[in-house]
């Protein structure tokens, strides 16, 4: 501590400006102590984790985190950073740095936390695959990689780039291989979907042609026939049917509270109508769709469009070779290569 203040103050930082938390004893002079950090007059804080962690609210005006030594839970870590990385902060950018000293033990240190965040991640998304764990402390490295490391050995270090390298692209294949299961596991509704979709194509084509030999007067007809039956009643009732070729007037088995609908059944489709309390209101209703069909037809003939094109581009992401599989098999014989280097170096050494 006194180490880095005689430096900062040599660096050309005023005395009274640097402060550390273990010379504030009680909570009344820690809480002047945050005060004064928050309003400016003291610039730099040191202190430990422990004592420089909960409840010390001092970010308003943080910019910079300075991690000096690695430590030991990811827990510590946060605790650290969320002296800065809270709300109330003024400053809209804000900096963290992480020391760690080249071919020391820091490296395998920032490892093994890297290592418990990872599973401590997967165990709180509930992602996790597998089926035991052992606790890191039970690792131990041996001799011969802890010497590679204090010695900065050029190998250990392309080791250690090359498996991260392959961490992450085996992490991409398995989203990979995720999303295209994903992919055939739908595969069967989509093209349920598209086989619907052109069936009621291919019947609002036919509804179309059907309307467009109406007149007026066979419009007028339709609507007296129509208007006497659609009623409260009828629509009420899941076993009502009316029949008046080419369609069929049903009410579905389950119907909402509100917004109930009839369906319209004509040339192997079924086309669901909203209703109201009015049968003459309902059979003007089923006259307008019928006449409205070459505009259904138009959005429908797009929807089919758009469910072929996707469907196609979903069969064909399904089917194609892994993308990261010829890299992954490269850098895994890559770093077996280096693996049995390291290793033979480390033999030799001793």
């Amino acid at each position: 501590y006194n180490e880095t203040k005689a430096k900062l103050i040599e660096a050309g930082i005023p005395k009274k400006e640097i402060a550390f938390i273990h010379s504030y004893k009680s909570e009344s002079t820690k809480l002047k102590l945050f005060e004064d950090v928050n309003s400016g007059k003291v610039r730099i804080l040191l202190g430990s984790t422990f004592k420089l962690g909960i409840g010390a609210n001092v970010q308003r005006r943080l910019k910079a985190v300075h991690h000096l030594d690695v430590p030991w839970r990811p827990a510590d870590m946060v605790q650290r950073e969320g002296r800065i990385l809270r709300r109330g902060n003024e400053n809209e950018n804000i900096l963290i740095y992480r020391y760690i000293a080249e071919g020391s033990f820091d490296s395998y240190s920032w490892q093994i936390l890297e290592t418990k965040q990872k599973f401590i991640s997967q165990f709180l998304e509930g992602s996790a695959y597998q089926r035991s764990s052992s606790d890191l402390e039970d690792n131990v490295l041996t001799y011969a990689q802890v010497k590679a490391l204090a010695l900065d050995q050029p190998l250990m270090k392309k080791l250690a780039e090359t498996e991260n390298e392959l961490r992450n692209l085996k992490k991409l294949r398995e989203q990979e291989a995720a999303n295209k299961k994903r992919i055939l596991d739908s595969l069967p509704d989509r093209e349920k979907a598209l086989a619907e979709a052109r069936t009621r194509m291919s019947a609002s084509k036919q509804l179309t042609a059907y309307s467009e030999k109406l007149g007026k007067d066979d419009i007028q007809k339709l609507k007296e026939l129509l208007a006497p039956v659609i009623t409260p009643e009828f629509i009420a009732d899941p076993e009502s049917k009316f029949v008046s070729e080419p369609f069929t007037v049903t009410v579905p088995v389950k119907q909402p509270e509100k917004d109930k609908y009839i369906h319209l059944n004509c040339f192997g489709a079924s086309f669901p109508i909203k209703t109201s309390n009015s049968a003459s209101g309902n059979a003007t209703r089923v006259i307008n769709f019928i006449k409205k069909s070459a505009e259904y037809y138009k959005e429908i003939s797009k929807t089919c469009e758009s469910l072929s094109v996707k469907l196609a581009a979903d069969k064909k992401t399904s089917s194609r070779a892994g993308k990261y599989d010829s890299r992954i098999e490269a850098l895994q014989k890559e770093y077996n290569e280096l693996f049995r280097k390291v290793y033979e170096e480390s033999i030799e050494e001793d």
